[in-house]
């Protein structure tokens, strides 16, 4: 191990050549961008330069702020090539707290990130006039693998280890915010533990240290690296064999997604704050993939000791961490299990704890050799000559020697739940302004919502619960005035406002101050029968009043939550609140106050169970959620007795939308859209083969600015020819927003578009599962927009083909037609917002063939095979592949696969041909004949693109047989049982994560098995799978057997399908010879 006195730069140099990435970027729909250390330098280079060019020689200091991703690590590095000072305020600041930051870092130049650029709006319009806000470099740009040249570093140990290179801060929570400046001696402190004999050797069933926890793991960091305690791991990871992911920044720190990267990515640990641990317990995906991790660290705060116990009992290692900005990680030992899960227990250094109130103990660290090798105190505190007492207080664990549990601070400090601090002095002192009230005292550690506990003059002390009203009303505005300047998770609401009683009063020191701890401890029951209360639904103040549980009457209720939730009186019945700025915060806020009102409505325990997080997200309107709750409510939701979203979800979406989809008379516009995914890239491949004559120009329109390139990739990993952008024949335009006016485009290229287009194929759409149909209304705004496209093409009338899902077509009637189906009633797209987003794509694509008499076209793809006559392989990451993987870890086969067991399968390329025909068929149509499918009252012409010679998947069992994948076979039910016992198999469980990746999609493979037939046998549909990976490719993959598709008119359209050959053992062992199983 090289000595930790290795410059940061030159560390990133020397494992240059490694292919282990350093992170990860994950996102569900897409694949996870690999940042290896070749990648991170490049990057480096690439943020170096960018600041050489646009900051002064002289200006040091910088700010950059942008969602929470890699751009932090980079611009940090970047900072040290480069000699200046990166400072990263955090974007959960108020405007005023950031803005005195800005003065005391003296910083005049602050970049971000164009995609925050409106939630800066505010911080940028109020900088001072000596700050120059530019925006910065997307991430999509700093992590281009265009080459770029080196940025030269020649620093060296000596000369610069006591230079600052970034500003952190402390706690902006407080509206204060104080910079901490790290210089390199920082890394010291950092990675000095892992250096042999550094630390002393602890118990042989202990882990000791961080480092060496995580070492050869990939760790999701679920928390803003903003914020020294994800900025910490990530650090880690360069000195440490460890791969670090991030959640891609468009996706929310929610359970769903957390689970998807998870399943994703093949994350064995997490670190992120109590509050997403928490929640998972109402997610149970989550908690599942929680009991496969190895370890789940919490970091930031206190874990709910109820709820932490919960998730204790399935999560093999859930432990604390605990650090500060000023002094680097804590060294821990780790036990390994789940028994200490809300202790610490500290590794014995030299630093103490000092009894400071009876039981409770501040840990303090003397200045010693070691100390100062191990924790950056004296270098963030250079004028500290002596101990560093950190304030925190924590009571030792009865029975667990060594063991201690956090319990606040010394000072006015709160920790919350959600990993926030708050310092309330301020709050405090405005409300204590009141002539009313003596002293006043805000608590709530380990919860999360902050109380307030009021001392009033003696003859103003509340004899009874009526007094106590009547007082909080006086008191209330003064209250409310503190709440304005306070963060919002830190405001106090009324229901939690608490008086002392009479010959109670605040606890003092001889000199008169107020001891808070032993005021608090001495208070202790009040304040838990107060938050029992409330989280009780005993106390519902200020809420409308539930009479009945019909939408209509719920809808008022709910709008009136969101509108407490977001502080916004604007709020109206179909605001998107999550649009509006909905957060975790306010969604636990919103449900223990609609808990409290349902339950003074008479509504029972057991139901309430059922309104969790899940219910929520799944609807983004109060109107929308009102219809869902109330179906729950009268026990017209679904048979598993959880509230579900109804297919009225669908038909709100098409009532608002249809009419922006219908045109009175004709013109419209034709292009390839998501070339760079796995059907794209063949559909951009098979284009482009066809000779100038038949193709002229191919316009590819997506959503990055860096799709060239990524194309490129796609085309070189599938050995095709490359994009023909030389000659203009492709043409890559970027769209930021499909719904927006002209498409977000220039008038020039606009109209470029409209006179040129011919044709347009729409195959963007994002492939998750887990999210509601809201989610997708940004990707029916962008069917819209390319309809408006089409229409407004008066010359070409381009027709219009729409890449949807046979999972929209799935209903009631067995045989599907080649039509779009009326009545989503009939159908069965269950919870799955994808199908239901493809369902009214296909409806306002008929809508609009109707009544503007032009082409248009629904192609329903099933599901997606890899190649079989053009290079590239079937993604590994998806069912069939990862099935097929893991059978031969387990020595063994299925027979069948369960309600999938009959193959209608179409290879990619293929499938990419018959697209295309189709395509020609539909262009070559007269509209103006007699026997055109297509004019004014004609509804849009539908193919389903299944294969139509099916095969038993019995009959391709030899192949894989003779590949040898497994000789032997059993039942689909049995095979599941073998593959969930080697997920619990402490030996199966050191296998390669790519040994045996179908691990990850046990339930998805679940929902294959036909209802009653074993391992938990589910409602049919692909609503089983939790992970992206599953989702790739099958779009129909759990049902199939039980329907039968027409496909007359894509036989028809193509011969191609005409001359489709069933799949067969051939094509089998040809995806697992290019499998390289």
């Amino acid at each position: 191990m090289p000595g930790f006195h290795e410059l940061i730069p030159n560390v990133v140099k020397r494992r240059i050549h490694e292919t282990r990435p350093l992170m990860k970027i994950a996102h569900p729909e897409r694949e996870p961008i690999n940042v290896t250390f070749a990648l991170l330098d490049n990057a480096v280079n690439r943020a170096a330069r960018f600041l050489t060019e646009n900051l002064d020689p002289d200006e040091e200091n910088f700010i950059w702020m942008s969602q929470s991703d890699a751009r932090y690590i980079i611009f940090a590095i970047a900072a040290m090539k480069t000699g200046k000072v990166v400072v990263f305020p955090s974007l959960s600041n108020r405007v005023p707290a950031n803005l005195k930051l800005f003065e005391s870092v003296g910083a005049k130049t602050m970049f971000y990130g164009p995609e925050s650029s409106g939630s800066l709006a505010e911080l940028i319009g109020k900088a001072s006039p000596g700050v120059t806000a530019r925006p910065g470099l997307l991430l999509s740009e700093i992590l281009s693998p265009e080459p770029v040249p080196d940025y030269p570093f020649t620093g060296t140990w000596d000369t610069i280890k006591k230079k600052r290179f970034m500003g952190l801060h402390t706690s902006g929570t407080s509206g204060h915010p104080k910079p901490i400046w790290w210089t390199h001696e920082h890394f010291e402190n950092l990675f000095s533990p892992l250096e042999d004999g550094v630390l002393p050797r602890g118990d042989k069933k202990l882990e000791r240290n961080t480092c060496s926890t995580l070492a050869n793991h990939d760790v999701l960091i679920a928390g803003s690296q903003s914020h020294a305690g994800a900025m910490y791991i990530t650090m880690v990871s360069l000195h440490s064999p460890m791969t670090a992911i991030l959640i891609h920044p468009d996706l929310p720190i929610i359970p769903a997604n957390i689970t998807a990267v998870i399943n994703q990515t093949g994350a064995n640990s997490l670190i992120c704050p109590p509050v997403p641990i928490e929640n998972m317990l109402d997610y149970a995906p989550g908690l599942e993939a929680l009991s496969r991790l190895k370890h789940v660290g919490y970091v930031g705060g206190p874990i709910n000791p109820v709820l932490g116990a919960q998730v204790a009992k399935v999560t093999p290692h859930l432990y604390s961490l605990i650090g500060s900005t000023e002094g680097a990680l804590m060294h821990m030992d780790y036990s390994q299990d789940s028994e200490n899960f809300d202790a610490i227990r500290f590794v014995d250094v030299g630093q103490r704890m000092d009894e400071v109130i009876p039981g409770l103990f501040e840990l303090v660290f003397p200045k010693t050799e070691t100390l100062d090798k191990l924790y950056s105190f004296w270098r963030s505190y250079p004028d500290l000559d002596g101990e560093y007492r950190t304030k925190d207080l924590f009571a030792p664990v009865p029975g667990h020697q060594g063991w201690w549990r956090f319990k606040g601070r010394t000072d006015n400090w709160v920790a919350m739940a959600n990993g926030y601090k708050m310092d309330p002095s301020d709050f405090e002192a405005v409300v204590t302004s009141h002539p009313d009230v003596r002293s006043a005292i805000v608590g709530g550690s380990h919860r999360f919502r902050l109380c307030l506990l009021l001392e009033l003059h003696e003859d103003r002390i509340p004899r009874n619960e009526a007094d106590a009203q009547a007082e909080l009303d006086k008191l209330w505005p003064k209250i409310h005035e503190g709440n304005q300047s306070s963060p919002k998770f830190g405001q106090i609401p009324r229901e939690l406002v608490l008086f002392t009683s009479e010959g109670k009063p605040f606890l003092r020191a001889g000199k008169g101050s107020i001891q808070r701890q032993l005021t608090l401890q001495a208070y202790e029951p009040e304040i838990d029968a107060l938050y029992e209360r409330v989280e009780s639904g005993i106390v519902s103040s200020g809420l409308r009043e539930i009479t009945d549980v019909s939408a209509e009457s719920l809808t008022p209720v709910l709008t009136q939550l969101f509108q407490y939730a977001l502080d916004a009186s604007d709020v109206d019945d179909d605001t998107d609140v999550f649009s509006r700025g909905l957060d975790s915060n306010g969604v636990t806020i919103t449900i223990s106050r609609l808990k409290a009102a349902l339950r003074k409505y008479g509504i029972s325990e057991d139901q309430l169970q059922g309104i969790n997080i899940g219910l929520m997200y799944s609807s983004t309107t109060a109107r929308t959620l009102a219809a869902t709750l109330s179906a729950y409510l009268l026990n017209d939701s679904q048979t598993d007795g959880t509230p579900h979203p109804t297919d009225g979800g669908v038909e709100d979406m098409l009532t608002r939308l249809t009419h922006l989809a219908r045109y009175p008379t004709t013109p419209q516009t034709i292009l390839l859209t998501g070339s760079t995914g796995s059907l794209g890239t063949y559909l951009l491949s098979a284009l482009q083969s066809l000779s100038p004559h038949r193709v002229r120009r191919i316009i590819c329109l997506n959503r990055t600015s860096d799709a060239s390139t990524r194309q490129a990739a796609a085309l070189e990993s599938r050995n095709l020819p490359p994009a023909q952008e030389s000659d203009g024949r492709v043409v890559f335009l970027t769209v930021s927003d499909f719904g927006a006016p002209n498409l977000g485009l220039g008038i020039a290229e606009y109209d470029m578009l409209r006179t040129e287009t011919t044709a347009i194929i729409h195959n963007a759409w994002p492939v998750n599962f887990l999210l509601p149909l809201a989610s997708f209304e940004a990707s029916v705004g962008g069917l819209l927009g390319l309809l408006q496209l089409a229409f407004a093409s008066a010359a070409n009338r381009p027709p219009v083909f729409f890449v949807s899902s046979i999972s929209a077509a799935m209903g009631d009637a067995r045989h599907v037609p080649e039509r779009v189906l009326p009545d989503p009633g009939q159908l069965v797209l269950g919870r799955q917002g994808y199908a239901r987003s493809k369902y009214v794509g296909e409806r306002l694509l008929d809508a609009y063939a109707e009544s503007t008499g032009r082409k248009a076209a629904v192609l329903r793809v099933g599901q997606v095979a890899g190649p079989v006559a053009l290079g590239g392989s079937w993604n590994r990451a998806e069912w069939f592949p990862s099935l097929v993987r893991s059978a031969k870890t387990l020595g063994k086969l299925p027979r069948s696969l369960g309600s999938s067991s009959r193959v209608e399968w179409v290879p990619v390329d293929t499938l990419s041909r018959i697209i295309l025909e189709v395509v020609e068929d539909v262009c070559f149509d007269n509209p103006f004949a007699a026997s055109s499918r297509f004019g004014f009252g004609k509804p849009a012409a539908v193919y389903n693109l299944v294969n139509p010679q099916a095969v038993e998947f019995s009959e391709l069992l030899p192949a894989l047989q003779e590949k040898g994948i497994a000789d032997e076979t059993v039942a689909f039910e049995d095979w599941i049982e073998a593959l969930e016992r080697s997920a619990d198999d402490p030996k199966a469980k050191k296998v390669a994560a790519d040994e045996n990746p179908a691990v990850k999609l046990i339930d998805f493979y679940k929902s294959l098995v036909p209802k009653g037939a074993g391992v938990g046998g589910r409602e049919k549909g692909v609503s089983g799978a939790a992970n992206g990976s599953a989702n790739k490719g099958a779009e129909s993959a759990a049902g199939e057997d039980d329907y039968t598709w027409q496909v007359d008119k894509t036989l028809e359209a193509s011969i191609t399908a005409r001359d489709l050959k069933p799949v067969n053992t051939e094509w089998v062992k040809l995806w697992v010879d290019r499998w390289g199983f």
